[in-house]
């Protein structure tokens, strides 16, 4: 049963009407949803009490636009002959990905195993800054001896020989 409710003195049917009248002048393609938020109608309430006009619209919206292009695969083989030529290229575009691939993993590897020698690089510099300190402990050390032994012999020759 359709909705007799009336909106600006007009019912659901005379504003349909008017507004189909509208987008044919003008030939504006809409959506069935927008005819009816146009219309200030239901969706549900345009498909279902009202069919036929909501098969109008699609109808209108649909005349403007070309039809689709059949796909390839649709067509019988005849009528591309470069199809032999596209599944040639495909195949050497399958190659490629399988050389990429094998490239991309051996760059992969090379790149792990210069991460592991950075980390022992960075183990071994550590290491030497450790050596170095103790060398210069060492040194600092054997410098301290090595000056008390002179003190020690500059005083002994200074003394007064007991003879």
């Amino acid at each position: 049963m359709a909705n007799n409710r009336k909106i600006n003195g007009k019912t659901t049917e005379q504003r349909l009407r008017e507004e189909l009248q509208r987008i044919k002048q003008t030939r504006e393609a809409v959506t069935v949803a927008e005819f009816a938020r146009r219309a200030r109608v239901s969706y549900a309430s345009l498909t279902h009490d009202y069919r036929e006009i909501a098969d109008e619209v699609r109808r209108l919206r649909d005349a403007g636009k070309p039809l689709p292009s059949p796909s390839p695969v649709t067509l019988p083989r005849k009528r591309h002959p470069d199809l032999v030529e596209a599944s040639t290229l495909i195949g050497q575009l399958r190659q490629q990905i399988v050389n990429l691939a094998s490239e991309v993993s051996n760059l992969q590897e090379d790149r792990d195993r210069w991460q592991r020698r950075a980390q022992r690089l960075m183990v071994e510099e550590n290491h030497n800054e450790l050596l170095r300190g103790i060398i210069a402990t060492l040194s600092n050390d054997l410098a301290c001896e090595t000056d008390q032994r002179m003190l020690l012999r500059l005083i002994e020759e200074a003394k007064p020989q007991n003879t």
